[in-house]
């Protein structure tokens, strides 16, 4: 790149939140800090191996992926929330929306809860699935509680 897209670059990319994903020792799970405001131009010149746009499924798993090999990942997000289709949000009592990083200065405001994607995944819980996202949790090394459902009502 030459000076004139670096600036170019730079001014898009401080329209995203940065997670950073340090790296970390083979089979342990990557440590994620995210920014929660809007990059700062000391974040947006901070070395990394791999950018990674958008935080969704497919932009965590891959960072996860890159970062529990020993790069150091960025992830940027254009959204207040991480999470992609799959975030969840919370809503005040007054119905306003209160960002996750707000709310954990204050962990104790009262709100409703609300998932933005699905919140029922299939084939997690068996070691041997044919889910891909129970994969990505293979690979890395970790294995998250699962709620079993036995019965649909």
């Amino acid at each position: 790149f030459d000076t004139f897209d670096r600036k170019i670059m730079a001014a898009h990319l401080s329209l995203f939140t940065a997670i950073s994903l340090a790296p970390s020792p083979l089979g342990a799970l990557p440590r994620m800090r995210m920014h929660a405001a809007r990059m700062s131009s000391t974040a947006a010149a901070e070395e990394v191996d791999v950018v990674v746009i958008g935080s969704g499924f497919g932009g965590l798993s891959c960072a996860s992926l890159l970062a529990s090999r020993g790069l150091k990942v960025s992830v940027l997000e254009a959204h207040y929330e991480i999470g992609g289709c799959a975030h969840e949000f919370s809503v005040g009592l007054d119905g306003r929306t209160i960002p996750t990083a707000k709310l954990a200065t204050a962990p104790h405001t009262p709100v409703f809860k609300f998932e933005a994607g699905p919140s029922l995944y299939s084939g997690l819980s068996p070691a041997a699935s044919p889910n891909p996202l129970k994969h990505i949790f293979q690979m890395i090394g970790e294995e998250p509680e699962w709620i079993t459902y036995d019965t649909w009502g």
